[in-house]
């Protein structure tokens, strides 16, 4: 059914979604911020759906919200050169 469809097709981000996020609060709490309170902050939630977006258009699952971000930063003019990554 589709319902079953709908969970393996968002199975892969989602496990890699709960990795990333858990990987970002247990970062925060080594350096002595209250992981709790940050996790409850709105900004967080954005940041989270972010992270999704981002997922979701590396593994090829449409997304509406990531097609606004990709609009959004198309417009801003990013600098499209990056010399440094996070990796």
């Amino acid at each position: 059914t589709i319902n079953y469809y709908m969970k393996s097709k968002h199975k892969k981000s989602i496990i890699c979604l709960v990795d990333t996020t858990e990987a970002i609060l247990n970062a925060m709490e080594k350096n002595g911020i209250k992981a709790d309170s940050v996790a409850e902050k709105p900004e967080f939630k954005i940041l989270v759906h972010l992270l999704k977006t981002i997922i979701d258009n590396e593994i090829g699952i449409s997304n509406s919200l990531s097609n606004k971000i990709k609009n959004l930063t198309d417009k801003l003019d990013l600098d499209k050169a990056h010399s440094k990554t996070v990796h």
